[in-house]
């Protein structure tokens, strides 16, 4: 669409919201231009003009009534000639905030695309760990799992002084919860405690809703 064509229709628009967005203003408008007309077009029938008025003598009495009772229904000409000479300045302003708009918008996501690269990447998780709480609690050794019975068992889980074995942990992609163990062997060392479960079976609750890279 033309530059004009769009300076057009704003006006077309704003000219109709004007007068007639609604029925009771358009009705008003109607009935106003009417009752100018018809008191114009009497007004005019009373005077008695000068025979040697040009006009006059041209297109006669009848002709001069006509043409001035017209002249209230050019409002909305007039009106829309207005609006069209006002709308290059509005929609030049419109632009201009658009334009504002759109670059504070550009500004936001540049901001938060150095904020990105700024942050360092989220640590890998350990493939062999376990997770409460996203923290990693143990790491298993010689695990085999078997989503289609919903089972999971592990030779070891070592380094797992702070496995809290009633709760459910995640391992990979699943959620599992401690069923058996076969031994679970500890030690305090210097202040340093640890702690291998062995022969662990699992039930896998089931499956994670999101992963971690």
């Amino acid at each position: 669409m033309g530059y004009w064509q769009l300076v057009h229709r704003k006006a077309w628009k704003r000219t109709a919201n004007a007068i007639g967005g609604r029925l009771h203003r358009l009705v008003m408008f109607l009935v106003a231009q009417v009752a100018v007309a018809a008191a114009i077009w009497l007004a005019l029938t009373r005077l008695d003009l000068p025979a040697s008025d040009f006009t006059w003598r041209n297109i006669g009495a009848e002709g001069v009534r006509i043409v001035a009772a017209a002249v209230p229904f050019l409002a909305f000409p007039l009106l829309y000639v207005w609006r069209f000479l006002r709308a290059p300045a509005s929609l030049h302003r419109q632009m201009e905030a658009q334009q504002y708009e759109d670059m504070a918008h550009i500004e936001a996501l540049e901001a938060e695309i150095a904020r990105l690269k700024a942050e360092p990447p989220p640590a890998s998780r350990d493939p062999d760990g376990i997770f409460q709480h996203g923290v990693q609690v143990g790491r298993v050794v010689l695990a085999l799992t078997d989503p289609a019975r919903g089972s999971a068992t592990f030779q070891q889980i070592v380094e797992a002084a702070d496995f809290d074995t009633s709760a459910e942990f995640d391992y990979r992609d699943w959620v599992l919860r401690l069923e058996g163990v076969g031994g679970d062997m500890r030690s305090q060392i210097g202040g340093t405690r640890s702690r291998a479960l062995s022969q662990v079976v699992c039930r896998i609750e089931r499956q994670r809703a999101w992963r971690e890279s």
